[in-house]
């Protein structure tokens, strides 16, 4: 028989009442009342916040909107298949907001700014409020520059401006959709933000359109890249004409330095003091560079002595003279 030992049990007994941990969790908990066409009426949230989320059993989060006093409304941001009578929904405590910043250009978000492209996680640098006042009128930058929106028809017609609210109406199938497309496409090299909201649209069209802007996206990212190869190859031929520019000027410098010293070797009286063939060529070279380059002109001497002989000819007609 196992000896019981008291010591050995008092000791257990205070180390689990030394360990014991009194907080308490309280949830807010209701219940489901009614489900359909994607409101559900709940029963039971006596302490939810208005746009705060709830989440129900099956994992569809909804938005708390309607605060009555018997029951709440809120809307699923879900398909809500699994929701029926009787299902609990609980209140999660935080107010819908959803992540900004970089992070969230060029994804494909529901309406929780959750991403549904596949691409992984979304990493905004901060949160914002879903329900968020509008900046005031007075506020607001008045609209003063225009946007075009690459249709050649509706930029003719109609002027639009970056801020400007512009209603597209039309029958089905004809074309709004597109038109819109194009004007977020038209605006690549702009700084403009674009977000395409789809409301009411299959599945597919979303990913139709979603498949459009990335394949367009590409493209450009091609386009500049080869623009920017481009400039790279512009840039290196006009320094390789430079450098051959810079050797050809240096030497026809040499060879003309070459041949004002063999003239000037030939001069009965030489140069002043201080004075060199460097500095006789670039008094000819500044001299060159000022006085106009014109062809000679013929002169018949009989003409020449008319107009006051060969030096009166030439100042007339201030060109070089050959008489003859």
């Amino acid at each position: 028989m196992v000896s019981i030992k008291p010591d050995e049990i008092s000791s257990i007994i205070r180390q689990q009442i030394e360990q014991y941990d009194q907080s308490v969790q309280v949830s807010n908990v209701g219940t489901v009342l009614q489900v359909g066409d994607g409101i559900a009426r709940i029963y039971g949230l006596d302490k939810v916040m208005a746009g705060e989320l709830v989440e129900f059993e099956e994992g569809t989060v909804g938005i708390a909107l309607n605060l009555e006093e018997d029951n709440v409304g809120a809307v699923l941001m879900g398909s809500g298949r699994g929701i029926h009578e009787g299902s609990s929904v609980k209140a999660t405590g935080k107010i819908a907001s959803i992540s900004v910043g970089e992070g969230v250009k060029g994804r494909v978000v529901d309406s929780l700014a959750r991403p549904v492209d596949g691409k992984g996680e979304i990493k905004g640098d901060s949160n914002r409020l879903l329900d968020s006042m509008a900046p005031g009128i007075i506020e607001r930058k008045s609209v003063y520059e225009p946007m075009q929106t690459g249709i050649t028809a509706i930029d003719g017609m109609i002027p639009i401006g970056r801020g400007q609210r512009e209603l597209i109406i039309g029958d089905r199938q004809t074309g709004k959709t597109a038109v819109a497309i194009d004007t977020i496409i038209n605006q690549k090299e702009e700084d403009v933000i674009c977000v395409y909201v789809a409301i009411g649209q299959k599945a597919s069209t979303v990913a139709q359109v979603a498949a459009t802007l990335e394949e367009r996206a590409r493209q450009a990212r091609d386009t500049r890249e080869e623009r920017l190869r481009l400039e790279d190859r512009a840039e290196n031929l006009r320094r390789a004409r430079r450098a051959a520019r810079a050797d050809a000027v240096e030497s026809a410098f040499h060879d003309a330095r070459g041949r004002i010293e063999s003239a000037l070797d030939g001069l009965p009286g030489g140069l002043d003091d201080g004075v060199t063939a460097d500095d006789v060529l670039r008094d000819a070279l500044a001299i060159a560079a000022i006085a106009p380059l014109r062809a000679p002109v013929v002169v018949d001497p009989d003409v020449a002595t008319a107009l006051g002989g060969p030096d009166a000819t030439a100042d007339r007609l201030d060109a070089p003279l050959v008489i003859g």
